[in-house]
């Protein structure tokens, strides 16, 4: 943790080295947990955090090809 003073002299405290996104340090994760457990759901499936990957990438190209999001 870094401390940084701003323009009006207030003090922040900042996190260097921090991923660039959400999916960035999700990634991280991913590439350090790949068979791991991230997710259950209330009937009892479990997901890996490679498995969810999977499941996040396909859901991001159902969105931009089918909403153009």
């Amino acid at each position: 943790m870094v401390s940084l003073k701003i323009s009006d002299g207030e003090t922040i405290l900042t996190y260097p080295n921090l991923p660039g996104s959400l999916y960035e340090s999700f990634c991280q994760t991913v590439r350090r947990l790949t068979g791991k457990t991230a997710v259950a759901d209330n009937w009892g499936r479990t997901y890996t955090y490679g498995e969810l990957k999977k499941k996040t990438e396909l859901f991001s190209q159902w969105l931009y090809h089918k909403l153009g999001v």
